[in-house]
């Protein structure tokens, strides 16, 4: 049979326990099955709608993000860009549905550089030829660099067409890969669209010669 204070202290432990259990994550804190609320992620989490607050700054990890006169996303610019996964969210699909079939939700800065599965950093994207081709290309470009040298100013920027469409016309990627001294600047520009055979393979050497020149 336990003691008296046995019992008392098992009783405190038990509540203390749930209370830890019980306690609400902190306001900004994303809380995953894989990681304890100790450390836990932080960063804004708006609701994940067609139109943000417009003209507003958003900063996750080391990445800033802005929104436009509407509150479409309009940029994201990581200093120093970092090989490291971000988690995931609904937010994907729920974006991907705000644009034409075939259409997915997209990062603008990607998962596995620490890009948020947040609405600020995620938008409309042709699926197959874009998100998953010529931005995975890009993507896996940048990590070539990183396994090289620091990558500085890794910046996505969004065109949109007139008036209040939440599906970009054109994706610019721009980063500064210090590969080279003096370091030789990377950037490209295309259309959010599906593209003809020989202009989306001439898109996609344009890259690798990009990359090359860079000294990736």
């Amino acid at each position: 049979m336990r003691t008296h204070h046995a019992v008392i202290a098992a009783a405190m432990l038990s509540a203390l326990s749930g209370a830890l259990v019980a306690a609400p994550a902190e306001a900004g804190t994303r809380v995953t099955a894989a990681s304890p609320v100790a450390s836990a992620l932080r960063y804004p989490q708006p609701p994940c709608v067609a139109y943000l607050p417009p003209n507003t700054s958003y900063r996750a990890y080391t990445a800033n993000y802005l929104t436009d006169g509407i509150g479409r996303p309009l940029q994201v610019v990581a200093p120093n860009l970092l090989r490291r996964n971000a988690s995931r969210s609904a937010c994907e699909q729920t974006v991907g549905a705000m644009g034409p079939a075939g259409y997915q939700g997209g990062h603008m800065l990607a998962a596995t550089l620490r890009g948020v599965s947040e609405r600020y950093n995620l938008t409309p994207m042709q699926g197959n030829q874009i998100n998953l081709g010529i931005m995975k290309k890009i993507e896996n470009g940048a990590k070539r660099c990183l396994r090289i040298a620091a990558v500085k100013n890794y910046t996505v920027r969004l065109t949109y067409p007139a008036g209040a469409s939440v599906v970009p016309e054109r994706i610019a990627v721009s980063m500064t890969p210090k590969a080279k001294a003096p370091a030789v600047p990377f950037t490209i520009s295309f259309p959010n669209r599906v593209l003809a055979p020989q202009a989306y393979s001439a898109l996609r050497n344009k890259i690798a010669n990009r990359f090359t020149a860079s000294g990736c």
